[in-house]
């Protein structure tokens, strides 16, 4: 063959190459357009390899697979996370999921039960959601895919782009686990067996769970990773994995005590002897800080005991205050933050102090120490550190951690004996009532009066995220919304008596009428709470 047919043929080849290659990813982006289709039901694995023989109740270890490639650990894997996402967010309230643009679907709302079993990623930017015992899809902008049907549980994780669902008849050995890929449509099966729990690592591509089909377990598995199987003393209920399998969170119960535990690279350790409902971790889940009995704990991967940062709980409240976070369940309070230290995104208060954190490993610095008469905190992680802002004996005060001293600083001294007010999550937008009118605050600006709330008194502010305003009721009667001047006033409805927070990641503003009926604001819609 000559040079030149052979040249000729190269680059025909190469061409139908090129074009493949352009149709693939032509597919790809058009499927991350369009969401994900239903799963076909071939989601099964025979998890004879998970098995483990019964001995002592301490950890025993078991590898599932001799091969080189499912030694591959997933901490190399790229994330499947949006850089500095900014799109719509997800959030629900009262069986009604909304986005951050005020779309709300109503499709799920029947007033039959309190919540919706819908799990979110840290940008909130996707969301997966178990409804009569089928798994869906959401999207930003609140479009719906069905995943899989007879699913009694699922979760997306932490970055985003993959989810863990278990499908079957609950109670059974037939019930199958697998972890699903959003973006290209596929299921990775993981486990068949009796499973009652799991939840799935940051990127997505492990999970742990409860295997009760023989002796309580705890297994892991996952993509491209050694399967392995951890006998417990008593029944676990898996909280949180890392992405490597190697730091496991579980809570461990029985008739006669329950306790909260790890595994750290294979060796238990017992964190408290409370079964925990609420801790916070670390987005690569090597880290977590909580509270028990004893105490504020830390343990970090690769110590022997828990930290006790202070042994005085009384009223204190942990506080997420900077950056982004995942709640891991909407059942209890476990999180995983967009952190990799505690002191970038935690805060605590009680009635009348507030505390931050210092130091990769943390220390707790009280804010308020020096003010006895600071309360009604709210908190923030700022570029100026750690901030707390405060009524002290009738004044609005601030308290600045620079991560060397605390400063103290009057935002607006009154006569009273109290001041009202309400910010917004970067405190930097403060209102606050003064002889029954609302001023508006802002960052080394004089306060300046906004709104009249007319002749009947009214202690009540409340900030809405959604619309970036501060809602009063004017002449028990009227719920109105006023931003940054007096020109920006809005009468947003004429039955409107006190005002009320809802429950929910947004804290969304809520009131009560004259008959005690209930409402939500979201968005422009205003909803009666069932």
């Amino acid at each position: 063959m000559n040079k030149k047919r052979t040249n000729l043929l190269v680059g025909f080849i190469s061409a139908i190459v090129f074009i493949i290659g352009a149709l693939s990813v032509f597919s790809l982006g058009k499927l991350i357009k369009n969401g994900s289709p239903s799963l076909s039901d071939s989601s099964s694995v025979d998890t004879a390899n998970l098995e483990i023989k019964s001995g002592n109740t301490d950890i025993e270890v078991k590898s599932g697979s001799n091969d080189d490639e499912s030694k591959i650990h997933t901490n190399n894997e790229d994330s499947r996370r949006t850089a500095n996402y900014s799109g719509p967010t997800i959030s629900q309230v009262d069986q009604y999921i909304y986005n951050s643009d005020g779309k709300i679907l109503k499709d799920f709302h029947d007033g039959e039960r309190y919540y919706l079993d819908m799990t979110v990623n840290a940008d909130a930017s996707e969301a997966v959601l178990v409804y009569d015992n089928v798994c869906y899809y959401i999207d930003a902008e609140l479009n719906v895919t069905e995943i899989a049907s007879d699913v009694s549980e699922a979760g997306i994780c932490f970055d985003g782009g993959y989810c863990y669902c278990i499908k079957g008849e609950v109670g059974t050995p037939n019930q199958e686990l697998f972890i699903y890929d959003i973006w290209n449509q596929t299921t990775e099966p993981l486990a068949k067996g009796n499973i009652i729990g799991a939840c799935i690592s940051p990127n997505g591509r492990v999970v742990a769970f409860y295997d009760h089909t023989g002796t309580d377990r705890i297994c892991t598995a996952g993509i491209d990773i050694e399967k392995k199987t951890y006998i417990t003393e008593n029944s676990p209920s898996v909280v949180a994995v890392s992405n490597d399998a190697t730091m496991i969170y579980f809570n461990e119960y029985s008739s006669s005590k329950d306790c909260f535990k790890c595994i750290d690279h294979e060796q238990e350790i017992k964190l408290s002897e409370k079964f925990l409902l609420e801790s916070y971790f670390t987005k690569s889940c090597d880290q977590i800080m909580y509270m028990d009995n004893d105490g504020v704990k830390y343990y970090k991967a690769g110590d022997s005991e828990p930290t006790i940062l202070t042994e005085d709980t009384e009223d204190l409240k942990f506080d997420i205050a900077g950056g982004k976070k995942m709640p891991i369940s909407f059942f209890s309070d476990h999180y995983i933050l967009d952190t990799d230290f505690f002191s970038d995104a935690m805060m605590m208060h009680s009635f009348d102090d507030c505390y931050a954190f210092s130091g990769n490993t943390p220390k707790i610095i009280c804010l308020t120490k020096d003010d006895e008469k600071a309360k009604y905190f709210q908190m923030a992680i700022t570029a100026e550190g750690p901030v707390c802002i405060g009524s002290s004996d009738g004044d609005l005060v601030k308290f600045t951690y620079d991560g060397k001293e605390v400063t103290r600083s009057v935002l607006y001294h009154t006569d009273e004996i109290s001041i009202d007010f309400a910010t917004n999550k970067t405190l930097d937008k403060i209102w606050f009532i003064l002889d029954n009118d609302v001023y508006y605050l802002e960052k080394d600006k004089d306060a300046i009066m906004v709104a009249d709330q007319g002749s009947k008194i009214n202690l009540d502010l409340m900030y809405d995220s959604l619309s970036d305003r501060c809602f009063y009721v004017k002449e028990d009667k009227y719920l109105c919304s006023v931003g940054t001047n007096s020109y920006d006033n809005e009468t947003v409805c004429d039955y409107c008596h006190m005002l009320t927070y809802v429950t929910g990641e947004d804290h969304l503003v809520g009131f009560y009428d004259h008959d005690s009926h209930r409402y939500i604001v979201i968005g422009d819609e205003i909803l009666e709470e069932e």
